[in-house]
Order: structure tokens, then sequence, then C-alpha cells
């Protein structure tokens, strides 16, 4: 035996067992098989002690992922699902269908995805607004707390897209969705009868054709974001979309409405009864927080509460760019917040916050953070994702950059919304997105107060 030989077989045994090594290692991604931009409006669901992540994963279908705390172990990821969406190559990635996740009080968990407004050849005319594609689709766990084998429930529409459900203190659940395409209602369905069966959808925004337009090409349509306060009240923001053809981001003001989920009655900061379907004008009188600037697009309207009920705010806002893009200018973040001392919404966000996403953190109604995913350059002078947390103490007037809490690939960063009562550890799913031959990919991160939820890498590695 050569002295050569045995210095290579060395060699390939050390490579070897530092591959294995590594492999063995705890990683800061639960998954790396995320896809486009694959996360939703409630992503997921903390209950009894575990939580539940969805998202969409290779060829646009639903997976779902759950952590537990006790036992600090990790299930999943398994496919919950085929979705009609994502199966031609020829055509991009669509991301409306991306999955919404709820567990009902038998502790069943349930997916809602797969929608971009229905198809008019499979499912006939949208009586609430017009259709694109796909097909919104629900899908129920086989078994209570068990996230590897799921079963079908054809029960609710088919004409949906941006799902959003959320299960309340009494076990009803309520899925809020865009009844069809970009031209189309806002509704909810509720159940009462976890999940087995939803009543008919409710129109809660009115998506309607501009008075004395003609030609068809004005539609009064909205983007809304639902977030649950507590077992009996859900707080709605949303935001004015001027539809032209070609349909772009021209998107304004901000709007706040909250529903008690007890009398299924909608009220507004005054707590004054919102009746429904809510239209532009009474959208404009009864429901305004912010009105945008006639040079500016306002996108991604996002709501939370403080501890005296006051609601916190944020939009991403910038300029038109006199219509040179579909999308507009950057987008900074602005933040407006309830002052229930002086009966009005401030109007006083700092400009020197950065362009980006945002979820807000209250600590007090004058205390406050943003987590804002961004991109920004290194020390080496190599852009890449970060989220970092900005912090005001004086109601949202100034705002200080403070710690970078994450530092992410060169591809970018986004942050989901808040995971529905999150567990500390675990409250928000950030997504590390790729560069190179698989940027369609990311990594999905469980981030909490204690940082990330770790996992290993073999695990970790579903594709």
């Amino acid at each position: 035996m050569t002295r050569n030989f045995v210095l290579t077989v060395c060699i390939t045994v050390c490579l070897a067992f530092g591959a294995n090594l590594a492999n063995a290692q705890e990683g800061r991604f639960f998954t790396n098989n995320a896809y486009g931009n694959p996360v939703a409006y409630s992503p997921g669901v903390h209950k009894d002690d575990v939580t539940y992540i969805s998202y969409q994963g290779p060829l646009e279908d639903p997976w779902v992922a759950s952590y537990n705390h006790e036992t600090d172990s990790w299930a999943g990821p398994y496919k919950a699902g085929v979705s009609l969406l994502g199966k031609d190559p020829n055509i991009k990635i669509d991301n409306h269908g991306r999955p919404s996740l709820v567990v009902d009080s038998a502790g069943y968990i349930h997916v809602f995805y797969g929608g971009h407004g229905g198809d008019t050849t499979l499912h006939g005319e949208n009586p609430l607004g017009n259709t694109h594609s796909g097909e919104l689709r629900h899908r129920v766990s086989r078994n209570p707390y068990d996230i590897s084998s799921w079963r079908t429930l054809d029960n609710i529409s088919n004409f949906g897209t941006y799902t959003q459900a959320v299960t309340m203190g009494n076990g009803d659940i309520y899925l809020f969705y865009r009844h069809g395409a970009h031209q189309s209602d806002w509704v909810y369905q509720r159940s009462t009868d976890n999940g087995i069966t939803f009543a008919k959808p409710v129109s809660v925004i009115k998506s309607e054709k501009v008075a004395n337009i003609t030609d068809n090409t004005r539609i009064h349509a909205w983007y809304l974001s639902v977030t649950k306060f507590s077992d009996n009240r859900l707080g709605l923001a949303f935001n004015y979309h001027a539809e032209n053809r070609p349909h772009d981001l021209e998107r304004r003001d901000g709007h706040y409405v909250y529903m008690d989920t007890d009398s299924r009655k909608f009220f507004n900061i005054k707590n004054e009864e919102v009746t429904l379907p809510i239209r532009k004008g009474k959208a404009d009188r009864q429901a305004l927080v912010v009105r945008t600037d006639a040079d500016k697009w306002a996108v991604g309207p996002k709501v939370v509460i403080d501890r005296k009920g006051w609601p916190h705010f944020v939009l991403r806002e910038g300029s038109d760019d006199d219509s040179v893009s579909k999308t507009g200018g950057p987008k900074k973040i602005r933040y407006y917040r309830w002052d229930g001392n002086t009966e009005k919404w401030s109007d006083n966000s700092d400009t020197s916050l950065p362009v980006g996403t945002a979820q807000i953190v209250v600590h007090d109604p004058r205390d406050a953070d943003l987590l804002i995913a961004l991109r920004e350059k290194n020390d080496a002078g190599v852009t890449e994702g970060k989220i970092i947390r900005w912090t005001t103490n004086n109601g949202g007037k100034t705002f200080t950059k403070g710690s970078t809490v994450f530092n992410g690939r060169s591809g970018g960063m986004d942050i989901s919304d808040r995971i529905t009562d999150a567990h500390p550890d675990a409250q928000f799913i950030f997504v590390d997105r790729k560069t190179g031959e698989h940027s369609d990919y990311s990594d999905l991160i469980l981030w909490g107060d204690s940082g990330p939820v770790k996992r290993l890498r073999t695990d970790a590695r579903v594709r």
C-alpha cells in the first residue's frame, strides 16, 4: 500500500465525516423548498404548544410543517394538497394560491389554497366579481394534530384568492378572501361545525364599476389584511385600488374597521357600526386612516392593537413614477396609530423609515418596534437581505434603527404576518431568498424572541 494511497483514503474519509457532521448540525431554517413568494396571510397557528405552518412549495402546491415546543421537535414538511396553479412551465409563478392554515377546536388542521379567482370554463360565471385562474380548495388532516395525511372537503366557493383563515374563541372558523380576480368583492365564509360546512359568502368590501364611466375600464377595487385581535374580534386593514387597464399597483389610502364576531357586526375606530357591504364612499367617510398624496401609491396595509385596544397601522408608500412601471417607485414604510387620548389617527410617521416590508410588535401604546425586511450592503459592500428592528417610544414621531435581527442571502428577505395566537418563541416566518440556479426557492425560518427555531440540516433539506 503506497503512502499516496493512504493519504488519499484519509482525505476522503475526513471529507465524508466533515460533510456528515455538517449535515448533523442544526441550521437556522426549517425547510428549503419554499417556492416563489411562498408565505401568505395567516400562514400559521400556535395551539396546544405546537406551531403549525403552511407555505407554497414546488409546483405551487401547499405544504405544512409543525414544531412542538414541549419536545423541541419538528414534523414535516408534508405536501397537503395539489393546486391547479403552477403546472404549466410556460407560465410564471402565480403566488396567489399560497395556503392559509387554521386548527379547529377538535384539533384538525385545515388549509385553504390554490385560487386566483377561479376559471369560468370550470366554474361558470362569478356572481361577485371576475375570474382569472386556479381553484380555491380546502383540505383537512385525516387525524387531529397530525399533518402527515389529508383529505378534501368540497364546501367553499371556488372563486377565491388571498385566503385568510382564523378560528375564534367559540370555535367558529372565518375564511376571508377576495371572491375572484382583482375586480371582485372581499368576502367571508363562516363555519360553526369545525369546517365541515360553511355558510354562503358574505360581501364585506364591494368592488364595483365607477359611476359615469361607460368603457368598463374603471373599477373600485380593494386589498385587505385580517388580524385576530382577541377571541371575538378581528381587525381589517384595507386600501383602495383604482382599477385601470392594464392592471397595475395604483393603490391608495388606508382604511380600518373591526369585526365583533359575536354579533357579526363591523365597527369603525369610534365604535360606530359600519353596515355591509362597504363601498368606496362609506369607506372614506367611516373607515379612513390616511389619505395618500395624489402623487403617491400605497400598498400592504397591516394592523395590530396595543393593550388599550388602540390600533397601530402600517403601509408601504412611494411615488407613482408617472406610470413608468406597473409597480410604481420604491415604497418606504409609513406608520400610523390611533391616539385614544386625542381621538385621532397620528399623521407624524417618521419619513426616515426605509424601503422594505414591515410587521409591527407593540409593547405599549407609544412604544413599538417595526421588524423591517430590506436589502442592505454588508461590511464587504455586498448587498444582502436583512431584517432590522426599528423602535419608537414617542408614538411614531421618530424611529431609531436598532439591531439586525437576521442576516440573509443576497436574494433578499421577506417577513410573514404574525402567527395567530403565537408562542413567544415562534412569532414570524422569515423568507430567505436564494440567487442563481435555484432562485425560485427560499429557505424558511421560524423566528421568535429567542431567535430562529433551529433544525437539523438533514431534516430541513427537503429538495
